[in-house]
């Protein structure tokens, strides 16, 4: 079998890319969807094929032999899209730290150099595939080379031999040429003859061969034929010229430099890191195989062994004393002994909490059976004490050992690290540092190890850095801060079939993971520590982020109680609604169809009712989402029908249906997971499951919140929500006097907005009139535009425009602090809130205005909305307190914006209440009072207001 070489058409695939990839941005907010698709695109094929050699072309400028002849060649097209021309450096960058061979040469195109460099290639014996995004390589297609190509979407590829192509066309590939000067080429502004199409000029070269002869039997054609081609003889000619890549460019093949793995893996990491294309990092090896790296400090290094990774400067020097936590495991490890940090026996164990005990401070982490930690189980725990020494205590690992297959696995009992470990954890002299201290914590913690002391979270130090990362990976800090590689948890559990859980896999394999892991958050604490301090978010971290971590450790143990009888009997309900639906719909467009199958609903709507197409997606079929059918309204029964069914379906499987499953066998209740570091404004986010995007706006779905219900009769659900909080912050960093004093006075905030905008006296305003007010209010927070306040209100844009302008005429300290602050925000980079949460927002000076016009909504918005959410989490932390002094029966269960919902005792209900509204209103001082409004009730849809007398707060609760 002969060796592969891949040749890439550069500017082709690019092309593609952009337009197939959805936008992407880097973490500093550039344009690189079409890096992302290459070179998502580069690592398929390289997977699949497995080539031996790989060459990259790429046209040199437009300004080639072919039009230098015809003028008007490739005349139609225009400038490239706005965002594409950026991107092509990184691409450069990227095969240069690949070590791909780049070929362009001026005056010809990269098809003459696909062409001439497949054809040397043939003759070295070699076989060749072209990966392209033009259709014209075909003609290069032999016995020894194949094109491939994208067909629909951009991942949808498709192989062409030479039987694919005579498949296809009819005739051979080297007589593509002849069948474009017949049929023209559009996108190359190759003319063609009119009148005949693809059917006739296919059918024309399988008779003739070629145009030349087709021109020699010229008399044997049809005479409406013959009237046609004889006086565009010329044109034809020329035509097929400009179709014909040439194979003998002045470029020669060399592969000495070719070939496929002779890279820098540092180098590629690091890009992939600055680019942001963290899932693409564990495809490196995967698709470039088990080859060797270039050695940068000049030991030979493969795949990804830990010397090639950087892995081994984390223990010290191979070789160095075990007992100190250095060296690297060996395959034939003797039972009861402690080999790199491995604790297996109680000996081990009471020296290591012996070491442990005495230290200052400690990296700890917990590697489990499941993400879920109120689920997963324990297989072990990594420590290191910042000095150099890690080590990992195994408890739970299931895979036999190595070489060992009839023997159990090395390890200690859990009761008894328990023992040992818990006054070590909880002794709060002992400074804890962690990565996602809250997993680490809660896993324990349901072990029966409280940890106490906890003074550093480097996942959370991160994103107070840089809120604006969509990830705050360990290993992502390992390598932009220590230039470390770590392996991702996938890497070692593998995915699809091969996938396993950490328990299988052996102890001398997690043992390195969890160590690196422990080693890389004490070396990063000190930088991040620095860092925070220089960026003045050291209070933050401190008095805000981080004593929250144990409050939101405590909510996610407490969970909350679902009535899931009561689920199931809905759901019954809504699958009778859907099967309503369906025949409804059927029989509004007189015919059975697939309701769920976007390309079907298409044709109803498009080809046999004959609506308005509005948009069309990316594979060019009509749009049939939301906003489209929205749009639609009214234009037929089916469209209400249609959205009815979305809905009614995705809030049937989302929560309905799901819920019940999620209920803890253990402790009867579902267990949602609360983030601190996915929202860049500094909102807490809900997931596994979502309790935050409940619908409440639908009948529907207010109706799942009937299903949230108490533990037992004894106790009642109690709703604390923060009133208009956003708009009373934005009054007081505006200090905008008519807001000012409408929430001093307690005025309905959106009528004395639409009295002072309409000047309209405040008691003759209208309800239209204040929901249009009450619009315009809460857009001003996120930037709204006229278009978004037009489709939001129903008003036309025009008019929603001039009321905008009216808005800021008579709120004028509104739009100046607009102002000054995107002026700012623009010059430094950042917006921050009143106890400094940054926001950096590289989108302010984008060239693409879609993309800037989105960084001053974010620029906007993030100084209120991360105000707001600073003041819940001081309440939530406050009232924790609270409930830990003096409530300890009350269970705080969610918070969902501004909103924290508790389930309490009915007998503490007024009292604790009557504590709890001063300890929320006085969570920050700010120009107007915060408000907070109580209900209570038996489940969360029915909360009736609770009247709750004025009363000083406990002096426990205010601390």
């Amino acid at each position: 079998m002969s060796d592969t070489l891949v040749l890439i058409d550069g500017h082709a695939l690019v092309f593609r890319a952009f337009y197939g990839v959805p936008p992407l941005t880097t973490p500093k907010g550039e344009l690189v969807n079409a890096v992302h698709g290459f070179t998502s695109m580069l690592f398929k094929v390289w997977r699949e094929l497995r080539p031996k050699y790989v060459i990259a072309t790429f046209d040199y400028s437009s300004k080639t032999f072919r039009k230098a002849k015809f003028a008007e060649y490739k005349g139609t097209r225009g400038p490239a899209p706005e965002g594409l021309g950026p991107q092509f450096p990184h691409i450069f960058n990227l095969l240069e730290c690949m070590n791909i061979p780049v070929h362009s040469l001026e005056g010809f195109e990269a098809d003459d150099l696909l062409g001439t460099l497949s054809l040397q290639a043939e003759q070295q014996g070699l076989d060749v595939v072209i990966l392209t995004g033009d259709m014209d390589a075909l003609q290069l297609v032999s016995p020894q080379t194949r094109v491939l190509t994208s067909r629909r979407g951009f991942s949808d590829t498709v192989m062409y031999d030479v039987d694919a192509v005579k498949e296809r066309y009819g005739f051979e590939p080297p007589a593509i040429p002849d069948f474009k000067a017949l049929r023209g080429d559009t996108s190359d502004n190759i003319p063609g003859v009119p009148s005949i199409g693809d059917k006739t000029a296919s059918k024309l070269v399988v008779q003739f061969g070629s145009i030349e002869n087709l021109y020699e039997h010229l008399a044997d054609l049809p005479a409406k034929q013959r009237a046609l081609l004889e006086p565009l003889h010329e044109q034809v000619t020329m035509a097929k010229w400009l179709a014909t890549i040439v194979r003998d460019v002045p470029v020669t093949l060399d592969l000495s430099h070719a070939k496929l793995g002779d890279f820098d893996r540092q180098r590629v990491v690091g890009l992939f890191h600055e680019l942001g294309f963290r899932r693409l990092l564990d495809d490196i090896s995967r698709s470039m195989g088990d080859i060797g790296l270039s050695d940068t400090d000049g030991a030979a290094a493969t795949g990804d062994s830990a010397a090639a990774s950087g892995q081994m400067d984390l223990f010290g020097a191979p070789g160095d004393d075990p007992a100190a936590g250095a060296g690297t495991a060996t395959p034939d490890v003797q039972p009861n002994q402690d080999v790199a940090g491995i604790v297996r026996d109680v000996a081990a164990l009471d020296a290591l909490v012996e070491t442990l005990t005495a230290a200052e401070s400690l990296a700890f982490n917990v590697q489990t059976t499941g993400l879920a930690p109120m689920r997963a189980d324990i297989v072990g725990v990594g420590l290191s004490t910042g000095e150099g020494a890690s080590w990992y205590i195994a408890v739970g690992h299931t895979a036999p050992e190595i070489g060992e297959a009839s023997e159990p696995v090395q390890q200690l009992d859990w009761p008894t690290v328990r023992e040992r470990l818990s006054p070590v954890l909880a002794d709060a002299s002992i400074r804890k540092w962690a990565h996602n201290a809250k997993f680490h914590q809660l896993v324990l913690a349901r072990h029966g190890i409280d940890v106490d002391g906890l003074a550093f979270d480097t996942m959370i130090a991160a994103y107070l850095l840089e809120s604006n990362q969509r990830a705050f990976a360990l290993r992502d800090l390992a390598w932009s801060k220590l230039q470390v590689e770590l392996p991702a948890g996938s890497t070692l559990l593998g995915t699809g079939r091969s996938a396993t859980t950490m328990d299988r896999l052996s102890v001398e394999t997690v043992a390195e993971y969890a160590r690196n892991e422990a080693v890389a958050i004490a070396r990063l604490v000190p930088i991040l520590a620095t860092e925070l301090e220089e960026a003045g978010l050291e209070s933050l971290f401190k008095d805000v982020e981080l004593p929250l971590i144990p409050v939101l450790t405590i909510m996610e143990r407490n969970g909350v109680a679902i009535d899931v009888p009561y689920l199931h009997g809905f759901s019954k309900e809504l699958a009778d609604r859907l099967s309503e639906i369906e025949k409804e719909a059927y029989a509004s467009v007189g015919h059975e169809f697939n309701l769920n199958s976007p390309s079907k609903l298409g044709d109803v709507l498009y080809k046999e009712l004959k609506l308005p197409q509005a948009k069309r997606t990316r594979t060019g079929q009509a749009s049939t989402g939301a906003e489209v059918l929205d749009e639609l309204r009214g234009a037929h029964p089916v469209i209400d029908l249609v959205l009815e069914q979305r809905q009614l379906s995705k809030l049937k499987s989302t929560y309905v249906d799901a819920l019940p499953l999620l209920v803890n066998s253990e402790t009867g209740r579902v267990h949602t997971t609360f983030n601190q570091t996915i929202a860049a404004t500094g909102r807490l986010s809900s997931t596994d499951p979502n309790l935050q995007n409940i619908p409440i706006r639908t009948d529907h779905g207010k109706r799942v919140r009937r299903a949230f219900v108490t533990g037992s009769p004894d106790t009642c659900l109690l709703s604390a929500d923060y009133s208009q909080i956003e708009l009373r912050v934005l009054a007081h960093m505006t200090q905008d006097p008519t807001l000012v004093d409408a929430f001093a006075r307690g005025l309905d905030i959106h009528a004395a907005t639409a009295a002072e905008v309409m000047d309209t006296p405040l008691a003759e305003v209208t309800s239209d009139q204040r929901r249009l007010a009450k619009v315009v209010n809460f857009g001003v927070l996120y930037g709204m535009s006229e278009y978004g306040l037009s489709q939001q209100s129903g008003l036309p844009q025009e008019q929603a425009g001039a009321f905008i302008k009216r808005y800021f005429d008579r709120f004028g300290t509104v739009k100046a602090y607009q102002d000054n602050l995107l002026a700012e925000a623009t010059e430094r980079g950042y917006v921050t809130t009143l106890l400094e949460r940054r926001r950096y927002i590289p989108e302010l000076t984008s060239k693409i205005y879609n993309v800037r016009a989105a960084g001053q909504r974010m620029a906007i918005n993030h100084p209120i909305q991360g105000t707001a959410s600073d003041i819940v989490k001081i309440a939530m932390m406050r009232v924790q307190q609270l409930i830990g002094d003096r409530y300890p029966r009350t269970l705080m269960v969610l918070q969902v914006h501004d909103e924290l919902l508790f389930e309490i005792q009915r007998d503490d209900l007024m009292a604790f209440s009557q504590e709890l509204r001063p300890i929320m209103r006085d969570a920050m001082s700010l120009a107007v009072p915060l408000d907070v409004e109580l209900r209570s009730g038996d489940n969360w849809e029915e909360l009736k207001h609770l009247d709750v007398p004025e009363v000083e707060p406990a002096g426990a609760a205010r601390a």
